[in-house]
């Protein structure tokens, strides 16, 4: 089968994802799936990628139009944008925005659903009108595929506690400071808000203050 002309894509992801390194989109993109199943036997170039900017999207109009500098044919609006909750609430508006000012098709989704967006919005019955289940058609997929592109959420977790760990423990962070300062005695209670990994509750914990009653 031949391979068609290139296809140059941008993709615009949810604000509230801003720290997201792109992971699962880039990896459907490589592997054709889900949205990214329409250029199977084609180049795909990928010309931008950036956030919308937050609600209500002031990036849109802007990226566009350097992503069409850069000769843009389509541009997704990554998967974030239906399974974050609420779902984007402007996503109708965006998507006529940028076809009628730019001529650009737009297509709504990238990777497919994870498995726990999928659960929580099922649940809800976020996407049980017809009008939802058309703008998610591009992202669904078999349990499988939908496992693959979940998080171990365990893991993640633990890395994260570990890193809280780390940076508390830190000493120029001046933990034992920290604790001094705090000044605590006999039969207080502590409440232990934004716990982290817990360092701090287990040094409190493990304090000479056998009265001293810990809430996290």
């Amino acid at each position: 089968m031949s391979v068609q002309q290139k296809k140059k894509v941008g993709i615009i992801v949810c604000d509230r994802y801003r720290d997201c390194a792109g992971g699962k989109c880039l990896r459907s993109l490589k592997n054709r799936e889900r949205a990214f199943s329409i250029y199977k036997n084609q180049e795909v170039e990928l010309v931008g990628y950036t956030t919308c900017g937050g609600c209500p999207g002031g990036n849109i109009e802007y990226c566009v139009e350097e992503m069409k500098k850069n000769g843009v044919d389509v541009v997704h609006f990554a998967t974030g944008m239906v399974v974050g909750y609420p779902p984007c609430p402007y996503i109708d508006h965006f998507k006529e925005l940028v076809k009628q000012k730019y001529g650009v098709d737009v297509i709504i989704g990238t990777h497919p659903i994870p498995q726990s967006y999928y659960n929580t919005h099922t649940a809800l019955k976020t996407w049980s009108s017809k009008e939802w289940k058309e703008k998610i058609k591009h992202v669904l997929a078999d349990e499988s595929m939908r496992k693959k592109y979940s998080r171990n959420v365990k893991n993640m977790r633990n890395i994260r506690a570990e890193m809280s760990n780390r940076k508390a423990s830190d000493p120029k962070n001046k933990p034992d400071e920290i604790l001094e300062a705090l000044e605590l005695r006999q039969g207080q209670k502590v409440a232990d808000i934004g716990a982290g990994g817990g360092y701090f509750s287990l040094r409190f914990s493990c304090s000479q203050l056998k009265q001293l009653s810990l809430y996290f």
